[in-house]
Parts: structure tokens; sequence; C-alpha cells
């Protein structure tokens, strides 16, 4: 499973500690309870092309998966093959460069990373 989001979070794994969801107060269940989370990329943009970039993922690539609980996140999460993985990974990298915007204070972090399931 890949999940594609925005984030203000400097590290992009400090916005799936669960510890940082229940200080923040969201809803539903962190998604790092039951899966680990595996950053594949990542880019500061201007935050009014990160929101615009969320929304259009959502509407290009409707959600193909679901699950039993409800957790924070899961909008945005997709099935991918690794072929499919690759291709938008590569298409974040062009058109996306590591640092878009260099200001923090009018960016946003967007990035891509691969879900697994916990095995207990």
């Amino acid at each position: 499973m890949f999940k594609f989001g925005v984030t203000s979070f400097d590290d992009i794994l400090t916005r799936f500690d669960p510890e940082t969801h229940y200080r923040e107060g969201w809803q539903n269940e962190p998604l790092a309870l039951d899966y680990d989370i595996i950053p594949i990329w990542s880019a500061w943009v201007h935050k009014d092309v990160a929101a615009k970039l969320e929304e259009g993922f959502k509407k290009k690539l409707p959600k193909n998966l679901y699950t039993d609980v409800r957790y924070n996140g899961i909008s945005e999460c997709r099935v991918f093959t690794e072929e499919q993985s690759r291709l938008f990974r590569a298409k974040l990298q062009k058109r996306y460069p590591k640092y878009y915007t260099n200001s923090k204070k009018n960016g946003m972090h967007i990035y891509y990373i691969m879900l697994i399931k916990k095995r207990y």
C-alpha cells in the first residue's frame, strides 16, 4: 500500500508517530500502529501547491482499498503495483525538485510513502 500526502512536519515519520497522533488530537487510528512506514520521496512546496496536489491526487486516483479499521490518513492510501509506484515517484521527482520552495513559512512537506502491514 502507498500513500501520498502533505504535512507541516520536517520529518515525515513524525507525522505518523502514534505519540504525535494522540498529542495532536487527530481522529481515527494512527496508521503506524498496524503498518511500518517507509518514506520513498518528499519535497517542500508552496502551501497552495500542496493543497491542490492532495485534492488532485484523490480525484485522479480514486481510492482502491478498504480496511475494517478507520485510520487517520487512509483516504490518500492506494494499492499500486511496483511499476505504478515507480512511475508515480518518477513524475513527482520530475515535477517537484527536493526544494521546490525553501521557505518553511510558506511551504508544506509533500511525501510519498510505502506502508507494509506489520506481522504480530
